[in-house]
């Protein structure tokens, strides 16, 4: 039976998401999954530099993988492999660098593929090929993730909701306190999602998003971008091809663990992706060299000119 009168809830919006024409689900990872077992993939192969979250995803849900190494163009390092029957390699998109003509020329040299366009949410998926994106790491929303699948889908429409709400406190603490007041809930939070099955996005994440100002979003990520690039690309060792939209700025440094405490110290909290590489990586592969010094510097759309160069002093002080 409905409910009518009571309490009010959190207002429904009538916007538009940025992908509302693709499935809906919970997580990134999950997202990876229901690519694989679309097409009936058996073994995917994936990168070292990455969240283990994946690696126990597909092991969870019996699809076998293997890891390949990264050359400094962040692309497969001697991978010679075409992938084909019920094979697929996982290309993550690192801060944006693969544009889509790039991508179709991977499908064309790799076979069956998936990308991952976690850092790069507004770059839109070429329609060949099968493409996931996170929500979680561009908006204040608990959950939530896309993915543009090439073929019908056998299993999305008897997925079971997603539901958010147990998971939203550490999003509205941050909102009227400090983000360390509640990074431990977030940490609750992260870790619980480990643990979730497959399912449909929540209507609370998916409502959320109905409300964003998506060009603005785009706009003060790609102004905040241009300051920072415009001061460190003279001595960033990565060569940043994507200018617009991007998840953070990646500066890559040979002391870049240094300054990232520095960073941190001042509250200007700077993630390690992912700290799963350190162990599971030897000291001397480029994999554990990123995860070590590249420093992912905030850009998104709660900050401004000021704060880029606050963060530039950090840095240049320390340099």
């Amino acid at each position: 039976m409905k409910e009518i009168g009571g309490y009010m809830e959190i207002e429904h919006y009538n916007g538009t998401e940025y992908y509302s024409n693709l499935l809906h689900l919970n997580t990134g990872r999950n997202a990876i999954v229901l690519a694989a077992l679309e097409k009936q993939y058996t073994k995917i192969w994936i990168p070292h530099y990455l969240c283990d979250c994946v690696s126990l995803a597909l092991n969870k849900n019996g699809i076998d993988f293997d890891y390949y190494n990264l050359n400094s163009n962040f692309e497969p390092d001697q991978f010679n492999t075409v992938c084909r029957d019920g094979v697929a390699i996982l290309l993550v998109n690192y801060f944006g660098m693969f544009n889509n003509d790039s991508l179709v020329k991977k499908q064309k040299r790799f076979g069956n593929i998936i990308v991952d366009n976690t850092h790069s949410f507004f770059q839109s998926p070429v329609s060949s090929i099968d493409t996931i994106y996170t929500a979680r790491k561009y908006f204040g929303v608990p959950d939530g993730a896309y993915l543009h699948l090439t073929c019908p889908s056998k299993y999305y429409e008897n997925l079971e909701d997603d539901y958010s709400h147990i998971r939203m406190n550490y999003l509205a603490g941050r909102f009227e306190c400090s983000a360390n007041q509640f990074y431990d809930e977030f940490c609750i939070s992260d870790r619980c999602l480990e643990h979730e099955k497959i399912k449909k996005m929540s209507s609370l994440t998916k409502n959320i998003l109905c409300s964003i100002d998506y060009d603005r979003v785009i706009l003060k990520r790609t102004e905040n971008f241009n300051v920072l690039h415009n001061a460190l690309k003279s001595i960033n060792q990565y060569e940043v091809l994507n200018h617009g939209g991007l998840y953070m700025y990646p500066l890559l440094l040979n002391n870049g663990y240094l300054i990232k405490r520095q960073l941190i110290e001042k509250k200007v909290y700077v993630p390690t992706l992912w700290p799963n590489v350190l162990k599971d990586c030897f000291l001397d592969s480029y994999e554990y060299y990123l995860a070590n010094n590249m420093l992912f510097l905030p850009i998104d759309q709660r900050y401004d000119c000021t704060d880029m160069q606050y963060m530039l002093n950090i840095i240049e002080a320390f340099l």
